[in-house]
């Protein structure tokens, strides 16, 4: 996003546009898995099966990273079916550069490592000899794996830095029994997925005798991916406080969501000798009532955001403008930010002791909570020592303030 940013200039909604074309992106390369798969033509079936989940809909449109990493994740597979069935250079390059990608995007991606490894362990079980072309593309995975962890992004240090600064480990079984049945419970919630996590497991019981090495590996996936994300901890107020709402897990499902339609592909063979309309016809009902929920889903996030993240700003954003040479200290910078539209410059309250020259001979302003003082204490070490004036605007338990004198 920086390089585009540095060509078109910044503008915080490009993000959002963006990533509506990676979603339109994801859905094409889901419609061609069944004609790669299963050699069918019913391409239609896979997106929309991804469409039905409303919370994905909503989602398609967020600034969020997964979108992207997702749609990278989806085509490292792609991309290996398709070397799979015509290993040529051109897709042995094609699978190097998704996973790569894939790694770059987020590190829980290193799980797409198991699908080379289970693809090279079926040929060794089959025929007992291993696939020397298969071998490749496993070898070369790893190779770009060690070069990311060792040079790029040292997952271990990483670990290590948030493991200080939350004062626990972040992979933890106790996270484990927290996490796990809220990821469940999302994802069985028929409101935010409607049928889509019970047609993927019906599939499987379905076509049970059937399931061959892709869809094996699809659920051996889908289920990696569950398990490291229940595993490691969501966050420094799930620390905190120990709990985690199913909204909270929306994000990083969209990370391998993908593999809910793409399991679903075992049920295909099954319907191949059915009549499209006998398919079609379920399908259009359960799309209808999907686009309904997620224009409802829309509306409501729209309003909650609007009075838990939007309403102090904006009218903190309304106090300030008749305001000159000014900076507002804050901890929610991003917000400002993007309705700030670079009118007024914006401190990062965790930072302000390292930002005391720069803030000299300028209007400050700072906004904070009544736990602001206590938690930038818990958490980052920091004393805000400033004399204050009277609150300039109040709201629940935010308040701003004019900065008088700073130590």
């Amino acid at each position: 996003m920086s390089y585009f940013f540095r060509i078109l200039g910044f503008e915080p909604y490009y993000i959002c546009q963006i990533n509506i074309f990676i979603e339109f992106v994801s859905l094409c390369v889901l419609s061609v898995f069944p004609l790669k798969i299963s050699k069918t033509n019913l391409w239609f079936l896979l997106p929309v099966i991804y469409c039905t989940a409303p919370i994905m809909n909503v989602f398609a449109n967020t600034g969020f990273s997964e979108t992207f990493s997702s749609c990278i994740c989806l085509s490292f597979l792609f991309a290996i079916l398709l070397y799979r069935n015509n290993k040529t250079w051109g897709n042995a390059l094609f699978c190097f550069v998704s996973i790569f990608l894939s790694f770059l995007c987020k590190r829980e991606n290193i799980c797409l490592i198991l699908v080379p490894f289970l693809f090279c362990l079926n040929e060794f079980y089959q025929f007992r000899k291993i696939n020397k072309k298969m071998l490749y593309i496993l070898a070369g995975n790893i190779l770009l794996l060690t070069i990311y962890l060792l040079f790029i992004q040292n997952i271990f240090n990483i670990e290590s830095t948030e493991s200080e600064d939350i004062q626990i480990k972040t992979f933890s079984i106790h996270h484990f029994y927290k996490l796990f049945p809220v990821f469940v419970k999302s994802l069985f919630s028929f409101n935010y997925f409607l049928i889509t996590i019970w047609l993927a497991i019906f599939s499987i019981i379905f076509a049970w005798k059937k399931l061959d090495l892709i869809s094996v590996t699809f659920i051996i996936l889908f289920c990696s991916y569950l398990t490291l994300y229940s595993f490691h901890y969501r966050g420094y107020f799930f620390v905190k406080h120990n709990e985690i709402s199913t909204f909270e897990t929306f994000r990083y499902l969209n990370n391998f969501y993908y593999l809910i339609p793409l399991i679903s592909v075992a049920i295909i063979n099954k319907l191949k000798t059915y009549n499209s309309w006998v398919i079609c016809s379920p399908i259009i009902v359960i799309a209808i009532y999907s686009l309904i929920n997620t224009f409802e889903l829309r509306k409501g996030y729209a309003e909650m955001e609007y009075e838990d993240r939007l309403k102090i700003p904006i009218t903190v954003c309304a106090n300030l403008e008749k305001e000159e040479n000014f900076v507002l200290i804050t901890e929610d910078i991003l917000i400002y930010q993007i309705l700030s539209i670079n009118s007024f410059s914006i401190c990062d309250i965790h930072d302000f002791n390292n930002c005391k020259n720069y803030l000299l001979n300028r209007n400050m302003f700072v906004l904070i909570r009544n736990d602001t003082y206590k938690y930038l204490l818990e958490r980052y070490n920091v004393s805000l020592k400033v004399e204050l004036s009277k609150p300039i605007f109040e709201y629940e338990d935010t308040k701003l303030y004019r900065v008088e004198s700073f130590n």
